[in-house]
């Protein structure tokens, strides 16, 4: 499983963020501008919090193991960046609740489709890293219902289920599998990530699946 991004914030770093508008689709209940109270309690259970002057940041835990890790502005209490991450229970694959949103099979193939492009990526990271004998791609889109909120599709390539083989470049995307999502304000990501960015020719802002 991915280590979750939010704990490896600089608050020093972390300044003059705001919170999104309301009125996109949302992880387990909560979307970025949202209060600790959206959460969806019957199923994620708090299991860990921290935060320091400027920022609190708690994680919760479902059933099956995915985790959701929150970045809280602390004045305002609301939301600022959501990640959730698949534990690997196909028990748990759902738990974005979208049905084009499969933890462990919606591919980067069925993203771009969904999302109309490749999205950007941030400069920071290239857009993909390598880590633990696989490749781990970060696909982000700005959400056309929900200016200023970024989502960052998480997917990840097991080199080794490639066999050692070369794959062609069609099948690549395919190969990569849905880990993460993240819904975040664009400031704070821009702050934590860095402001310069690569674009796909195609990139424009996307709906949020909802289906």
């Amino acid at each position: 499983m991915l280590r979750s991004l939010i704990f490896a914030l600089s608050a020093c770093a972390l300044i003059a963020l705001f919170s999104a508008p309301a009125g996109c689709q949302s992880l387990a209940g909560l979307k970025p501008g949202d209060l600790p109270s959206a959460v969806d309690r019957s199923r994620w259970k708090l299991i860990a919090s921290d935060g320091a002057e400027t920022f609190r940041q708690e994680k919760y835990r479902d059933p099956y193991g995915t985790t959701l890790a929150v970045a809280y502005d602390r004045q305002t209490r609301k939301a600022l960046f959501i990640e959730m991450d698949w534990a690997g229970d196909p028990k748990g694959k759902d738990a974005a609740g979208v049905p084009s949103l499969i933890f462990g099979v919606t591919t980067l193939d069925d993203i771009r489709r969904t999302m109309g492009s490749n999205g950007f990526a941030y400069e920071s990271n290239g857009g993909m890293i390598r880590e633990e004998g696989r490749l781990v791609a970060f696909n982000a889109y700005e959400l056309k219902d929900r200016p200023e909120t970024v989502a960052v599709f998480i997917t990840v390539l097991e080199i080794g289920s490639l066999g050692g083989r070369i794959p062609k470049t069609e099948e690549v995307a395919k190969g990569f599998k849905l880990q993460s999502i993240i819904l975040a304000d664009m400031n704070y990501l821009d702050a934590l990530w860095g402001e310069a960015k690569i674009y796909d020719p195609n990139n424009k802002p996307a709906m949020w699946p909802t289906r």
